[in-house]
């Protein structure tokens, strides 16, 4: 099949008539997002699928009836005016050339309005001499003839998931579906079906004529029944052995399916755990700041910060005392007329010291002896006596003596404390910063746990991490008690085996002398021995093909990488349940499931790029376009070029939409300037390509003839844009 053209009208953002001219080797389609692509491809879809199956995958984003036409063509439609929309491809096969068409038409009845009918129309015709006439066969029959509809998905993806989707690397039959879709491997199994009937067939007839020969011997039936019992016991066995090993596959599908969400799940439940303490130590830290900021205000009263620069104030109150003092006694000495004998304060030194003074003969005060009957020690006896006589005398009015000493003292006691208030106020205030900015740096740990926390989450779609664990070690131990009773089984099998052949023996011999029932066995050995011939080609060829398959992958998957400068390692078809499962192989080590998407992708497109380069005599029947769109989305630049090398040097025909030969120009007036192909990135490839493959290169233009305003469906639309051959 080789798709020669397809033409677009009014579909989705396509405006008008837009045709594209495929070649034969590489056919480029260059778009932005948004520019297209996707509708591009789902015009191919829209073709080759049938209407129920397109509606309902479209059903899901609402674009059913008239949202397959284009806004710009329904906004120019007059009212009762019919707009016609659809895509065209003509293609060649055996030959032949088909143009196959589907219609979609609607009528306008008013402003937004529109007579939508349920279906599309389709037509078929081929061209004969002239002209193109109408195919006898329906369309349905004429697209599965061009291509079938179980292997479309393996020939025409789209995006990640389309490349998700060809291989599953967790299921052993998916390998072996898309040999069987894209090789003619599968005759084989045709082939072991008529082998395997011939063989139940000659079987039966057999005990049959052993049964109704006539022969009356106990010994016969007795022995038939034996077979009979050994053979059902060995269907039973095999049945068994068939429900374990889907157990046994289902289980490591499973394990393979969270072996990756297990590790995530891991780091899940540590990451809980550390945002558990993260907040712990968030809530402490916050705790500590917001105490010691709630403490701020009664530091000022606890620590006597309220006397903050008084420490002059203590001297200027003692000078006021001193003043206070002697202008107490300057009135004392008006009101008695006497000279004052003392100018100490009256309680200065203390009445005891003073009596403790004169008992031990010694002057606190200037630190000397004092001998009795000296002037000293009558000084101090008398003011000892002057300060017991006050006592016992009212004291007159407004003498706040004591209390002014009081507040003296305690001033200067207070002294240091107020010197130093600047610095304990200011290591205070460092100490709320420091205990603000612990709190931060405990919040910004939360934040960034929490982060990773919910990142992980999002990406792996675990939410309970728990369940992950418990389903992998649930399927692991299915797993082995499948493969142990597998073992046990066919154990049994084997000895089941010994005992048909013995009592086969048994019932040769003594039915050697019947010419109908040898006749039955030596046909029956005949068939058996197809069956087991049958068996053991299918094996080899299906092994001879999976090696060359495996090898063939790995050089378009090395090439792929190797272009790129990426860790390659070694694609490994490993044996499993009846099929091959794909894997990533270092060193003897799966790294399978810690790889990168990108070289998962590169695996997957490598394994199919490897059934179509791997198949000889392949009959041009067989020949499929390759149809993708945005394939190599996880791929960087350089592992682009070398993936489309390998297509274009694997397949007669590929058609590859995608966005990465693009460059941006941020200086662009108009929406159709916003990009411009990238000529450097097109020259690379085709240094690298086969010079025979021909490179095709349209491009997508978003158009606006009104305005600039692209946030109007109504005014913008795509137009397709032919660049060059190369």
């Amino acid at each position: 099949m080789f798709i020669k053209s397809i033409t677009l009208y009014n579909f989705q953002c396509y405006y008008g008539e837009n045709k594209i001219e495929f070649s034969k080797g590489l056919n480029l389609i260059l778009g932005a997002n948004g520019f297209g692509k996707s509708k591009l491809y789902d015009a191919f879809q829209w073709l080759f699928d049938t209407e129920e199956v397109f509606l309902k995958k479209f059903q899901k984003i609402g674009e059913v009836k008239s949202n397959f036409v284009c806004d710009k063509a329904k906004e120019e439609a007059l009212l009762d005016e019919s707009i016609e929309c659809f895509v065209e491809i003509e293609v060649e096969h055996t030959s032949k050339i088909y143009k196959l068409k589907r219609t979609y038409k609607i009528k306008k009845v008013g402003v937004n309005q529109f007579n939508e009918p349920l279906k599309s129309v389709t037509q078929a015709s081929y061209y004969d001499v002239l002209a193109f006439k109408p195919c006898q066969e329906t369309f349905k029959d004429i697209i599965e003839k061009l291509i079938p509809e179980e292997t479309r998905p393996y020939v025409w993806f789209q995006g990640e998931s389309g490349v998700n989707h060809l291989i599953n690397t967790a299921d052993a039959k998916s390998l072996k579906k898309v040999i069987q879709q894209l090789s003619s491997i599968s005759m084989w199994d045709e082939f072991e079906t008529v082998a395997n009937t011939t063989a139940t067939t000659a079987d039966d007839k057999l005990s049959s004529l052993r049964k109704t020969s006539g022969v009356i011997n106990t010994r016969v039936n007795n022995f038939q029944i034996q077979l009979d019992q050994v053979r059902i016991s060995i269907k039973q066995k095999e049945a068994y052995i068939e429900t374990d090993k889907i157990t046994v596959a289902s289980a490591q599908e499973i394990q393979d399916k969270y072996i990756t969400q297990l590790t995530d799940a891991k780091e899940i439940y540590t990451l809980r755990k550390d945002l558990e303490i993260a907040k712990k130590d968030y809530e402490r830290g916050k705790k500590i700041w917001e105490d010691k900021t709630d403490k701020f205000t009664a530091q000022i009263f606890e620590q006597h910060w309220v006397l903050f620069r008084l420490q002059n104030y203590v001297g200027k109150f003692g000078e006021k005392l001193s003043e206070y003092d002697h202008e107490k006694r300057s009135i004392k000495e008006r009101i008695t007329g006497e000279k004052a004998k003392f100018y100490l304060p009256a309680n200065v030194p203390d009445p005891l010291y003073l009596a403790e003074m004169l008992e031990k003969g010694f002057c606190y005060v200037c630190n000397q002896k004092v001998e009795v009957g000296t002037e000293a020690y009558h000084f101090i006896e008398a003011k000892l006596q002057d300060k017991n006589t006050l006592q016992n005398t009212a004291l007159p009015l407004n003498d706040h003596h004591d209390f002014f000493t009081k507040l003296r003292n305690n001033a200067i006691k207070l002294e240091d404390k107020i010197i130093n208030i600047p610095t304990n106020v200011q290591a205070y205030q460092e100490a709320i910063q420091e205990a603000k900015q612990q709190e931060e740096e405990e919040y910004k740990k939360v934040l960034d746990i929490q982060n990773k926390l919910d990142k992980l989450i999002q990406t792996s779609g675990i939410e309970n991490a728990d369940i992950i664990t418990d389903t992998y070690q649930n399927a692991q131990k299915q797993g082995d008690i499948a493969e142990r009773n597998i073992l046990k089984n066919e154990l049994a099998l084997a000895e089941s085996y010994k005992e048909v052949k013995r009592i086969e023996g048994e019932l040769k011999s003594l039915t050697k002398d019947n010419k109908d029932i040898a006749l039955a066995e030596s046909i029956k050995e005949m068939a058996q021995s197809v069956k087991e011939i049958v068996a053991d080609t299918k094996s080899r060829v299906y092994q001879e093909f999976i090696t060359q398959l495996e090898r063939k992958a790995n050089e378009h998957f090395t090439r792929i990488n190797d272009i790129a400068g990426a860790f390659v390692g070694n694609i490994v078809f490993k044996p499993q349940n009846n099929g091959y499962s794909p894997r990533i192989m270092n060193h003897d080590v799966d790294v399978t499931s810690t790889t990168n998407t990108s070289n998962i992708s590169a695996m997957k497109l490598s394994i199919i790029l490897a059934v179509i380069s791997a198949k000889e005599q392949v009959r041009a029947t067989e020949l499929y376009p390759l149809i993708t769109d945005a394939p190599v989305s996880d791929f960087d630049i350089a592992k682009t070029k070398a993936f489309l090398c390998e297509v274009g040097n694997t397949f007669a025909q590929s058609i590859i939409i995608f966005k990465e030969f693009l460059s941006q120009n941020n200086q662009a007036q108009k929406p159709q300037e916003a990009y411009s192909i990238d000529d450097k990135a097109l020259e690379d490839l085709r240094n690298i390509l086969n010079p025979l493959v021909p490179i095709n290169v349209y491009r997508l233009v978003v158009m606006n003839d009104t305005s600039n305003d692209v946030n109007d469906r109504a005014n913008i639309y795509t137009k397709i844009q032919k660049v060059t051959d190369l």
